[in-house]
């Protein structure tokens, strides 16, 4: 017999099925075997877009409580864009987002070390290459939808990363490194530099690059006003490792370790190939 009451485990599940319709689409229900009728629900949302849900990952980056040069950053990205999604998808009244940038914006900053790079403490005095690059996309991302960002901040560092590709012509970088380089050039090009030589070089060596890194260098060809034979050929390539079902595609990349300082996962690699096509 129980003295007490005992506080049992929320238990959620979420499903998501999609597709088009001129008229009207039936979708079944059929509640797992065992389940109680007395406690718990059903919510069923629905969405002309893929933006569906929109507003639970929102909140959850206005209270993430980390604050990390890459956690900043990537909080910080999707915020910016807020403003118009909110007056898209009705989330008008989620908080002081634009505050909450400017806050994640001066953060980031601060991060920035006498060399241009960044590191992911206060406490720490090195600049990693991934992680600055990401910072100078984040803050270019920032300042193009109207936000307040250092002028100074960006010149350093682009300068930063202009000579990390300086010293990457060596023949026997590893992919890791190839797939920074990449993303730097991607990074400079948005920036608004020219990166022709970088470019036509990383395009020699696309051998080399995980799939997320030819991406990249495809976004950069493109930002860039590259050669259409190069363009052409990595479209070509994108697509070929595009796995495709009955209702979506993806792809699947296992790296190894050594690509996890970069945050690799699949999922990023699928957006990234997307964006680029896009």
């Amino acid at each position: 017999e129980l003295k007490r009451p005992v506080k049992l485990p929320l238990v959620m599940e979420t499903v998501t099925t999609y597709g088009s319709t001129d008229n009207a689409v039936a979708e079944g229900v059929l509640p797992g075997a065992g389940v109680r009728d007395d406690v718990g629900g059903l919510q069923v949302d629905l969405s002309s877009s893929a933006m569906v849900g929109l507003k639970g990952g929102m909140e959850y980056l206005l209270d993430y409580p980390y604050e990390c040069l890459e956690q900043s950053v990537s909080r910080m990205v999707p915020l910016v864009l807020l403003k118009d999604l909110g007056r898209a998808y009705g989330l008008e009244q989620l908080g002081d987002a634009d505050g909450l940038v400017a806050r994640l914006i001066a953060r980031v900053q601060k991060l920035q070390r006498w060399d241009g790079g960044f590191s992911y403490w206060p406490s720490s005095n090195s600049s990693y290459p991934w992680a600055s690059a990401y910072a100078a996309w984040g803050l270019t991302q920032a300042k193009e939808l109207g936000h307040k960002v250092s002028p100074a901040v960006l010149d350093k560092a682009k300068g930063y990363l202009k000579k990390q590709l300086r010293w990457g012509k060596k023949k026997d970088e590893d992919g890791p490194t190839m797939a920074t380089y990449a993303y730097m050039a991607h990074v400079l090009t948005h920036m608004g530099e020219k990166m022709a030589s970088d470019i036509a070089t990383l395009f020699e060596r696309r051998e080399e690059l995980p799939l997320f890194g030819r991406a990249l260098l495809l976004s950069a060809l493109v930002k860039g006003g590259g050669a259409k034979e190069m363009t052409d050929a990595l479209v070509s390539e994108l697509l070929n490792k595009v796995q495709q079902t009955a209702k979506g595609a993806k792809v699947e990349e296992n790296l190894g370790d050594g690509y996890a300082p970069l945050f690799h996962t699949s999922t990023r690699s699928t957006a990234m190939v997307l964006d680029a096509l896009l």
